[in-house]
């Protein structure tokens, strides 16, 4: 069973998709200069239309004034829809990261008409998170606050997000923190964090990993599913020691997982080493899932190697007894996927984290 709002219906038949993009000749690195495109996507994930730039960022507006960061679309009422995403304002504060949201309205010919980004609202953000220090910029106090994702559940809405918790861990404080709202626009009160990895050692308690990246949770089988990614170069190394041998399953590619019968947590681990059954070998990051053809559940994010988003329909997800796998197939159900693999990755261009949602008919 989906969140409310990942279910779409039986007579959906096209996806919208935001992603990441900027020039491969910015001078840096590149997710200092993240801008949002989008495209309409038919019902195999074939490219329909190309929305080109969305949302950028502006120098007069504090908190997106740089550059712009992952989020999630929700579906509102009548044919609006929400952006909600992050974004970080001009040095030195470049890694202050706020998250905010924009509201459209699906017009004829997959027009959309955008109202202005506004910043979301926080109450007691600072009660239970904690700044952070980033290893390529120790110079500058890392924010982390980004990736929102959002489920509507017992009349309320619960944002998912990066965040940093607040530790006796020097670097990894790495975890998904957790806010409610009334209302989806908010504004939101921060709760304790739904998950921090992490582990005990005789000098004290250790984070597993810096950041905690695209979470997302699902429901199935009486228990709420929390995944995230995160590079290995992110992770504690005292902690690969702990797992052992089990390392040599771990790629940049994991996707970790994490239960709990409640939705604010507290999450604990699925096994030793909570990764996804198949998602090593997927090649993806950043991975996500959708309904798919037969309202099958998809995975899809950034191919590591081509650095290409990956919407094929090909990374099917399979549930046994309450655990998923990540599947690549070439058909479903009779039906011969082979000719719909599709990538994006525009000429001249970076692409990463891809952001979906199935629309109404």
């Amino acid at each position: 069973m989906l969140p409310e709002n990942n279910k779409g219906t039986k007579s959906s038949s096209k996806y919208l998709l935001f992603y990441i993009t900027c020039a491969d000749d910015v001078g840096g690195p590149f997710w200092e200069y993240g801008q949002i495109n989008g495209a309409i996507l038919a019902e195999d994930f074939s490219l329909e239309k190309d929305l080109g730039s969305l949302f950028t960022s502006d120098r007069d507006d504090y908190w997106r004034s740089h550059h712009l960061l992952a989020g999630s679309l929700w579906s509102g009422e009548g044919n609006s829809v929400y952006f909600f995403y992050g974004g970080c304002p001009q040095p030195p504060n470049l890694l202050f990261e706020s998250l905010g949201f924009s509201k459209g309205v699906i017009k004829n010919n997959w027009e959309f008409d955008w109202e202005p980004p506004q910043p979301l609202k926080f109450i007691d953000w600072g009660e239970h998170y904690d700044y952070c220090y980033h290893p390529e910029y120790p110079d500058q106090i890392h924010r982390q606050w980004r990736d929102p994702f959002i489920v509507f559940h017992q009349n309320k809405y619960w944002m998912f997000t990066s965040a940093a918790a607040k530790t006796t861990s020097k670097l990894y404080k790495g975890c998904v923190g957790l806010s409610v709202a009334d209302n989806l626009e908010g504004p939101y009160t921060a709760l304790p964090p739904a998950l921090f990895p992490h582990f005990n050692t005789e000098e004290g308690e250790e984070g597993i990993v810096y950041e905690c990246e695209r979470s997302h949770v699902y429901y199935q089988d009486g228990m709420w599913h929390l995944f995230f990614c995160v590079w290995q170069r992110r992770t504690n190394p005292l902690w690969f020691e702990q797992i052992g041998e089990d390392v040599n399953a771990v790629a940049d590619s994991s996707l970790y997982h994490y239960v709990s019968p409640e939705i604010q947590g507290p999450y604990t681990p699925v096994s030793k080493l909570p990764v996804v059954k198949g998602s090593s070998e997927s090649n993806l990051y950043a991975t996500s899932f959708i309904l798919g053809l037969e309202e099958e559940l998809v995975a899809y994010g950034l191919d590591i190697e081509s650095l290409s988003l990956d919407v094929s329909g090909h990374w099917k997800v399979l549930w046994d007894k309450g655990y998923p796998e990540i599947k690549k197939v070439n058909s479903w159900n009779g039906k011969d996927l082979t000719n719909l693999y599709w990538r994006l990755k525009p000429e001249g261009h970076q692409v990463w984290d891809a952001m979906l949602l199935k629309l109404p008919a």
